[in-house]
């Protein structure tokens, strides 16, 4: 019988119990062998017929490369991205997650079917990077990189479909509003609005346990470190002038108010050097700005 391609678009992720339609979701173990050079070295010829060892050589028809002979397993990381179009729904869990790198765990069943074992729980995991795109006239979309300590097959019940209807949150529906703000911006002239959480997540690996009774157990990470939180985003506008601001001073932080359903922060950000491209089309100005002091409230 022939093997069936199943359709990705069945598939589901389960983030803390929230279900989220993901337009891709590329979570994985990944595993490298480790090798070692040794007194043979990588390319010697040696003679199959009688040695493994390096001498002279007697029949050249039996000469083989030995290469590699010496290996281990490397260690185990589970990582990979997953993004989404935000809904009232998963929006506000989210952004969260990323806000306090707090623990998170995901089930995705990459086809909906009882009769699938195409399934994967991992557990434990934090928050590596959240990133949010508004832009006119375009879903927000949500991208995000997730980093775990585990990873299993999935052993509960599995959404053969998830019917729920949810609205999408659109461009529309954004809010966005500036204070102690070094230049002038119109609101309706903004094309698109973005930032990025980037919470340096580092995997720590120590020694084997030898009171677990298997080595693969010291391969994954003890421990999932969280580092110093970094924020930083683009505002992007229409605009017709020229110089539209250099930082000059700099010794009181901007606030950016958002207000999005189901979700509403404000972050203090320094702006940086703005830039304006000659393209063909209309003229735009970028804004990036920075994330200082403790950037949410």
């Amino acid at each position: 019988m022939a093997n069936k391609v199943l359709p990705g678009y069945k598939g589901l992720a389960t983030i803390d119990g929230i279900p989220i339609r993901c337009t891709s979701f590329s979570v994985n173990p990944k595993q490298e062998s480790i090798f070692y050079n040794h007194v043979m070295g990588l390319r010697d010829s040696v003679n199959y017929a009688t040695s493994n060892t390096k001498g002279k050589l007697v029949e050249t028809s039996n000469n083989v490369n030995t290469q590699r002979r010496i290996w281990r397993p490397g260690v185990v990381t589970v990582a990979g991205g997953i993004s989404f179009p935000a809904t009232v729904t998963n929006l506000a869990s989210m952004f969260e997650k990323a806000k306090f790198a707090s623990l998170i765990d995901v089930d995705y069943v990459y086809y909906c079917t009882p009769n699938s074992d195409g399934a994967r729980s991992f557990k434990e995991g934090r928050v590596n990077s959240f990133e949010l795109n508004a832009t006119a006239g375009e879903v927000i979309n949500i991208s995000s990189d997730l980093m775990f300590k585990n990873i299993s097959d999935y052993s509960g019940t599995k959404e053969i479909e998830y019917t729920i209807a949810e609205k999408l949150i659109t461009w529309d529906k954004i809010n966005l509003t500036f204070s102690n703000v070094p230049f002038a911006i119109d609101k309706t002239l903004i094309q698109s609005f973005n930032f990025r959480i980037n919470n340096n997540v580092t995997p720590i690996y120590v020694s084997g346990d030898s009171s677990k009774g298997n080595v693969s157990d010291s391969l994954f990470p003890l421990e999932l470190r969280v580092g110093m939180q970094e924020v930083s985003g683009t505002v992007i506008f229409y605009r017709d002038q020229g110089q539209e601001f250099i930082a000059i001073d700099q010794s009181k932080p901007s606030k950016i108010n958002v207000t999005l359903p189901s979700l509403a922060f404000s972050m203090d950000v320094v702006f940086q050097t703005s830039a304006m491209d000659g393209l063909v089309g209309p003229v735009i100005t970028q804004m990036p700005f920075v994330g200082v002091d403790k950037v949410f409230s």
